[in-house]
């Protein structure tokens, strides 16, 4: 997976590894050895850019540098192999030097995905990933995942922040599967971690 981070990081498109021929010459004399080749192939598959923001990084404790460091969330789906639909998150820096890619999960077609950065410049993501489910995903300014949950379609589950500015899934109901980030026997219990003033 990661030649496929920094295919899609460099141009943009999502990379398959398969085989491309790479031959070692010996000695200067321009002949192949048998020995000297591997096989490995790249396949690119066009991605589009749904949506990007840029983002303070909240500063450290102690930190007295008055300019927070400022980077960019990008969120882009691909069409791999023209039969399923997966969604990326990009993070970058100011410079657009790539911090991160992370392949999210699949998504049908027609679902809009509906990103917000909260207030800690965390990245919540909100995207249909099935006839009747959700998936809900929270990442860092570093690109780590942080929380993950599933939702059921009973009432369209959405994005809402409360009056102090912390993002929450309102509607639908919440799926317990074997994919929430943190489990739910961890001892972090339930929480998105990171959401609110510490």
């Amino acid at each position: 997976m990661g030649e496929c981070a920094r295919e899609f990081g460099a141009v943009f498109s999502i990379a398959e590894d398969r085989s491309l021929r790479h031959q070692r010459q010996r000695g200067g004399s321009g002949m192949e050895t048998g020995d000297s080749q591997r096989q490995k192939m790249v396949h690119r598959h066009p991605g589009r850019r749904l949506w990007e923001q840029e983002f303070g990084v909240p500063k450290a404790p102690g930190d007295t540098n008055a300019v927070p460091e400022m980077r960019r969330y990008a969120l882009q789906e691909a069409n791999y192999l023209r039969s399923r639909l997966t969604l990326y998150v990009q993070v970058t820096d100011a410079t657009g030097k790539i911090n991160k890619v992370l392949p999210i999960g699949p998504m049908i077609s027609f679902g809009q995905p509906e990103p917000k950065v909260d207030k800690m410049s965390n990245l919540h993501l909100l995207y249909q990933n099935g006839p009747r489910s959700f998936s809900y995903t929270v990442i860092n300014p570093d690109g780590e995942i942080i929380a993950r949950q599933t939702y059921d379609y009973t009432t369209r589950p959405r994005l809402m922040a409360d009056p102090s500015g912390v993002l929450t899934v309102v509607g639908g109901s919440r799926r317990i599967t074997h994919d929430d980030l943190p489990p739910l026997n961890s001892s972090a219990g339930n929480d998105i971690p990171a959401t609110t003033n510490p």
